[in-house]
């Protein structure tokens, strides 16, 4: 495969990595890959960097939820925004 993530792909990455960090990480990984433009770094830990702001991070279960939403699971029929 290759080209970027379809919408359906980047939602099961997501539920991927929010089960592998509940079930699977111990307390860090590092992991790289190379990618057409150099090296990719992937940090993935039970704490944040020191000194970092809590903001920094994107909260994957919040767009998680928002992206597989479906309304018949809520009472407003209106799409929640994505970005949001």
């Amino acid at each position: 495969m290759d080209g970027p993530l379809s919408d359906a792909e980047f939602v099961q990455l997501l539920g991927l990595l929010r089960r592998y960090c509940a079930h699977d990480l111990d307390q860090w990984e590092a992991w790289r890959t190379t990618t057409p433009y150099g090296e990719a770094h992937i940090m993935i830990s039970n704490g944040s960097p020191p000194d970092a702001e809590r903001d920094l991070f994107h909260d994957i279960d919040r767009a998680f939820r928002r992206l597989t939403w479906r309304p018949d699971e809520d009472q407003d029929s209106s799409r929640p925004d994505i970005h949001g």
